[in-house]
């Protein structure tokens, strides 16, 4: 395949969709952790990610989605990070069998981020450095940071991550907004957009947006 951002450049790709609801489809108990699929049940996950490469994504996240040492902690596996992120990635690799690309999905920690929280900046940022450095390792085309309710969240991920990958692979970051037009922490789509563009970010944009709210995103 092409390089990823040479291909950006003239062409619209295709992300693929939730990993979550098609799981639980499959059998996933409502409030376990997806993320331990990976290695208890990886003929799922891969089966869901060449689902979505047949259906013509681009560009498939791995199931990491909650897989930081953090919110793996919630279900006694934060010992595991190295191994669920890695086995991730590699059961997308199968899926994908060349014919997309491999993000390494990162979302939210699970907590706020201090004043507003008892989570130290410094210290989310060393999560998401974690879990990038993993998925970085672990062979992903690029890291996606995503359903990022606050700005000041993502401004931690995005430290973490970029120290991670040191320009290695591209990094993609996507905020989510309320039905308000404004993220839980109460930017807006312009505030945001300055700050990932602050970031040097290769792409960024939102997600989970009803039909009739994206106008004002778009204006943006």
């Amino acid at each position: 395949m092409k390089p990823l951002l040479e291909r950006l450049k003239y062409e619209v790709l295709l992300l693929d969709g939730s990993m979550g609801a098609l799981l639980q489809s499959r059998g996933l108990p409502a409030g376990y952790a997806p993320d331990l699929w990976n290695i208890e049940k990886p003929q799922e996950i891969q089966a869901v990610h060449t689902e979505y490469v047949n259906a013509g994504s681009d560009i498939i996240l791995t199931n990491t989605f909650g897989a930081s040492r953090l919110r793996l902690s919630e279900y006694n596996s934060q010992d595991r990070i190295r191994e669920i992120n890695f086995h991730a990635v590699e059961l997308a690799q199968r899926a994908a069998r060349g014919k997309a690309y491999v993000a390494g999905d990162i979302g939210p920690s699970g907590t706020t981020i201090a004043p507003f929280g008892d989570l130290p900046f410094d210290d989310a940022i060393a999560i998401f450095y974690e879990q990038a450095k993993l998925l970085l390792e672990a062979g992903a085309d690029l890291i996606a940071i995503e359903t990022m309710f606050d700005i000041q969240e993502m401004r931690a991920a995005l430290i973490g991550v970029r120290e991670a990958v040191n320009g290695r692979i591209p990094v993609m970051a996507l905020m989510t907004f309320n039905m308000d037009g404004i993220t839980d922490s109460g930017s807006d789509p312009e505030t945001a957009a300055s700050v990932l563009e602050g970031f040097s970010v290769g792409h960024h944009g939102t997600e989970l947006l009803p039909l009739d709210r994206r106008p004002w995103v778009l204006s943006s």
